[in-house]
């Protein structure tokens, strides 16, 4: 690691006086700040863009649903934009407990 490459925050004398070993473990601390503030800088870039990304994907949702939503009874559509829907009225086996016996319920 260069010295000269980081500031230490510490006067030169200071420094200069302190155990090589010392001097070492400052600049490799200073050395990963910087890789960190880095990273961080870098993270929140990306989520930043994701946040634009989402508000996008929100709106589009919303305008979706909206128009999902929509059908000839709340809206300007015709009546035959509905599209073809299923009779949700299962037809079913019921069991009459007067009679014991399976009826089959006709709608």
């Amino acid at each position: 690691i260069n010295s000269e490459q980081l500031p230490t925050g510490l006067p030169d004398d200071i420094f200069d006086s302190l155990p090589e070993s010392v001097r070492y473990y400052i600049r490799f601390l200073e050395a990963s700040i910087q890789r960190l503030e880095k990273q961080v800088q870098e993270q929140a870039r990306i989520i930043q863009e994701q946040a634009v990304k989402i508000q996008g994907q929100a709106e589009k949702l919303h305008e979706l649903e909206a128009r999902l939503s929509k059908n000839s009874s709340n809206s300007s559509k015709p009546p035959g934009s509905d599209g073809l829907k299923k009779d949700l009225k299962p037809l079913a086996k019921e069991v009459n407990p007067v009679k014991s016996q399976v009826v089959k319920r006709v709608e």
